[in-house]
């Protein structure tokens, strides 16, 4: 029997606290992004959807290893905006699933190395919970966070697109913990 995966159950945006005892809220950088995000599609920049999805996996030390196959413990935080939003936060989920599985980027991954390949979404509306096969899952290790790794995901436009914003994103997330370290040290 396949497992499912229950978007309505993965958490929202979510506070990182630093090492140095700083916190960023990741839910309102987001937001703010979200604006960027919007304005990029409205210059025609990126491809211009209705809905959006995000995952994140936790920012934790490079030597630490994810549960990748436990949706409760790799997704740390979601969000996203539109009529499919669920879906797109679910195939977002379920492309950290497969990168962290591989400890690479998603984009270009080979079909040898896709362990349970998944649809977007189920003839019945849900998500099944394996490997959604498609480019948006980054991993970035920022250079002025040492120590810290950014996994993350975005569903909604071109692979391309998935990646590129996604690296976006993380570098703005790692930009903000970079301020975080420094303001409260």
């Amino acid at each position: 029997m396949v497992e499912l995966l229950d978007v309505s159950g993965l958490p929202g945006g979510q506070v990182y606290k630093t090492r140095n005892g700083g916190e960023v809220n990741f839910g309102n950088v987001f937001d703010q992004l979200r604006l960027v995000i919007e304005q990029m599609m409205t210059l025609k920049l990126i491809k211009k959807t209705e809905s959006f999805g995000f995952a994140m996996s936790k920012p934790d030390h490079v030597e630490s290893i994810q549960d990748w196959d436990d949706p409760s413990q790799l997704v740390w935080m979601t969000a996203g905006w539109g009529p499919d939003k669920d879906r797109y936060v679910a195939n977002a989920a379920r492309k950290l699933r497969l990168a962290d599985r591989l400890g690479f980027d998603s984009i270009g991954v080979r079909e040898s190395y896709i362990d349970t390949p998944v649809d977007s979404q189920e003839p019945d509306g849900t998500y099944a919970w394996g490997d959604f096969p498609y480019g948006g899952a980054v991993w970035h290790a920022h250079p002025h966070i040492a120590g810290v790794s950014l996994l993350a995901a975005v569903s909604a436009l071109t692979q391309q697109e998935d990646d590129m914003v996604t690296s976006m994103i993380l570098q703005v997330f790692g930009l903000e913990i970079y301020k975080a370290n420094h303001i409260s040290s």
